[in-house]
């Protein structure tokens, strides 16, 4: 199976499951790559000791192994956002009559997302008359192709 079928396989695995799944493999990647370790523990410290320092951002039970969980979770959803054309049906959209007021204007629009998952779904959330480019970078070796993605590519 290539990697672009095993990801359209993994987006219709219930959330649950994957969510569960991507926690056991975030934890074996940790594990297993002494220079994500290194990486992600510098993170990792940097974020607690700037939310320990946040009295408004309490910290409950912080623990560099169920973040590493989290991260493999994250990573396990990513399927559903690319490919499961049930995610856009499972979504509440509000507000997109400011977007197109916005949009009709001819001005353009900055959209800022907080995390990875929030521009993939409002692409995929936007009618297809309403290109919404995204400016990152190129990925040099993509592992997967537009087709899932749903992305009109940025090239300037």
């Amino acid at each position: 199976m290539s990697l672009e079928g095993f990801i359209k396989w993994a987006s219709f695995l219930p959330l649950g499951l994957a969510r569960a799944l991507g926690s056991l493999l975030g934890i074996l990647t940790w594990l297993s790559s002494g220079k994500y370790r290194r990486r992600f523990r510098e993170n990792w410290l940097l974020a607690r000791a700037h939310f320990k320092a946040s009295p408004e951002h309490p910290v409950k039970n912080p623990s560099m192994v169920r973040a590493v969980a989290q991260a493999g979770c994250l990573a396990a959803e990513l399927p559903a956002i690319w490919c499961n054309p049930q995610t856009v049906d499972r979504m509440t959209i509000e507000g997109w009559d400011l977007v197109q007021a916005l949009l009709s204007k001819g001005q353009g629009l900055i959209v800022l997302t907080p995390h990875l998952g929030a521009f993939e779904l409002g692409a995929r959330a936007s009618p297809s008359d309403t290109p919404l480019p995204c400016s990152i970078g190129p990925h040099p070796r993509p592992p997967w192709k537009a087709s899932c993605s749903g992305f009109v590519p940025q090239t300037s």
